[in-house]
């Protein structure tokens, strides 16, 4: 018997040429989930994150709800996505805010899930 897939891809538009378009300023912050199996790809949920572009986002790899976002001018999300929540008023558990201009590279979670590396 063949084993069946099925995985969660999430993602955002990211900053480009566009970034000082209003449209495209409220697409960018916008987080998209989509849940893929063999049988479909259904989009499950979609809510806006951050004011700003979402520039980086992950999973935790031991808390597969948890996902961390961040935006372009500094502020780091933690959501709790686990399909039962009303997207439409998701807030975040906590929020981190970088100091003012500081650009992230990249955004990961240690193997744990205890801590978040943010490479600037």
């Amino acid at each position: 018997m063949a084993e069946q897939r099925n995985e969660r891809i999430t993602f955002s538009a990211t900053e480009s040429v566009f970034d000082d378009l209003p449209l495209f300023r409220i697409l960018a912050s916008i987080v998209r989930i989509v849940n893929v199996s063999d049988k479909k790809v259904e989009l499950s949920h979609v809510f806006k994150a951050h004011d700003a572009p979402v520039i980086k986002l992950a999973y935790s790899p031991i808390f597969k709800d948890m996902l961390v976002t961040c935006s372009a001018e500094g502020e780091i999300f933690f959501f709790e996505v686990n399909g039962t929540s009303d997207l439409n008023k998701y807030e975040p558990l906590c929020m981190i805010n970088l100091p003012e201009k500081t650009k992230v590279n990249d955004l990961k979670w240690d193997y744990e899930s205890k801590h978040i590396i943010v490479a600037c």
